[in-house]
């Protein structure tokens, strides 16, 4: 619950930040659509160093270690082929012998 709040109050925080930062802007530059420009360009500049910065590195290892996993079912499907495939010969050739002996 109080990381629901803490989200919610760093929404609010993120949200009057850009607010504030637009107006002051607006009053320096004179026109409010360039102002939110620059204060959306911003953000993004922001996201993207974040993302650079945390988020890109555990993206990429959770990455190798999902192919790491496929390429291990991938074998293991292979090899429980041909056990099965195995298995089935040997108790086929069980069957057919049990039923010559008879």
């Amino acid at each position: 619950m109080s990381l629901i709040l803490f989200m919610c109050a760093l929404i609010v925080g993120a949200v009057s930040l850009a607010v504030a930062l637009a107006l002051a802007l607006t009053e320096l530059m004179g026109n409010l659509i360039v102002a939110w420009l620059v204060v959306g360009a911003l953000f993004v500049a922001v996201a993207i160093t974040i993302y650079y910065i945390s988020l890109h590195a555990t993206i990429k290892r959770i990455n190798r270690q999902l192919g790491t996993i496929y390429k291990v079912s991938a074998t293991v499907e292979v090899y429980y082929h041909k056990v099965a495939l195995y298995i089935k010969k040997v108790v086929e050739n069980v069957v057919v012998n049990y039923f010559k002996s008879r």
